[in-house]
């Protein structure tokens, strides 16, 4: 019994090992993709996805580390597919790509469309490409659908850009004109693009400020390092 014993404790230590093994051989995503998509609930057995490069080409869904968690994540992925089968020929249908942080879900409105589409159904089946252009890292976006029942909200997901810190542009590594570019947006003479002010907000406190452009300078002149830029 206690050989038993034993063998359970040793197998149960194992299983953990490899467990562990696993988490942390997932890392976060150095390519922007799309990530977290879910069909809502009612809408699972009439509502598909399906994630694609910009050439129409399928992507699968791999595990990444994104907001302190493993997650699903499609590389790269510039369209999501979504496959409605539930109506009857002849339906106008309208999809909207909403956000909105204040509201989260809100329905849709001139100043939260991001993307919208109409088609009309031939059969029981419609299917709309998403091009997510143009949008904000780590939001959420919710995806409606418009018909004579009404408006309903089936699906949502997040889009993933990288950055570093720092550097401000995305462009040419890290270097003084980053530094600027802080400076600018200050007074008002710029505004920050893509992941810029992720990128800007350098030592994570207080928001954007002068102390920002200071670390970037103290980081080239080598008297501080920016995580992220140790080699």
């Amino acid at each position: 019994m206690k050989k038993c014993l034993r063998i359970l404790l040793l197998l149960a230590l194992f299983t953990a090992v490899l467990c562990l093994g696993a988490y942390a051989a997932s890392e976060a995503p150095t390519v922007p993709g799309i990530y977290e998509v879910s069909v809502l609930p009612g809408y699972t057995s009439t509502v598909a996805f399906e994630a694609e490069l910009a050439d129409g080409t399928p992507v699968a869904a791999e595990t990444k580390l994104l907001d302190e968690a493993d997650k699903d994540f499609y590389a790269n992925a510039e369209k999501i597919k979504v496959t409605y089968n539930g109506a009857g020929s002849g339906f106008q249908l309208i999809l909207a790509l909403t956000d909105d942080l204040d509201n989260p879900g809100a329905a849709p409105t001139e100043s939260n469309i991001k993307y919208i589409d109409q088609d009309t159904m031939t059969g029981s089946e419609i299917s709309f490409t998403v091009y997510p252009s143009s949008l904000e890292n780590g939001k959420q976006y919710y995806v409606y659908l418009a018909n004579s029942d009404g408006l309903n909200k089936i699906l949502t997901f997040k889009y993933f850009l990288p950055y570093k810190l720092g550097d401000v542009d995305g462009e040419n590594g890290l270097n003084s004109y980053d530094a600027s570019l802080i400076l600018q947006n200050l007074v008002g003479t710029y505004d920050f693009v893509g992941t810029g002010a992720l990128a800007a907000d350098v030592d994570g406190e207080n928001g954007i400020n002068s102390y920002d452009a200071s670390l970037i300078l103290q980081h080239l002149v080598g008297s501080y390092t920016i995580p992220g830029w140790e080699d």
